[in-house]
């Protein structure tokens, strides 16, 4: 599988929720964040990729597709 924005906003989501965080309406200029906001949204991009980014491997003795670990 691809890497997906869906599924990386997703993660993101449910990484925030974990630390207590809670969805509300955009409020425009409101512009602050957390060292918590911030590893939420990190542990997400970390999670997506493990989960779905491939690699293409084309040397002569391991040649394939390998998952990113």
């Amino acid at each position: 599988m691809a890497l997906s924005t869906q599924s990386l906003v997703g993660k993101i989501e449910a990484n925030l929720q974990a630390k207590g965080y809670e969805k509300v309406e955009d409020r425009g200029n409101y512009k602050q964040y957390s060292t918590p906001f911030i590893e939420a949204i990190a542990a997400a991009v970390v999670a997506e990729i493990q989960q779905n980014a491939q690699v293409l491997d084309e040397g002569a003795e391991c040649s394939g597709i390998w998952s990113v670990q």
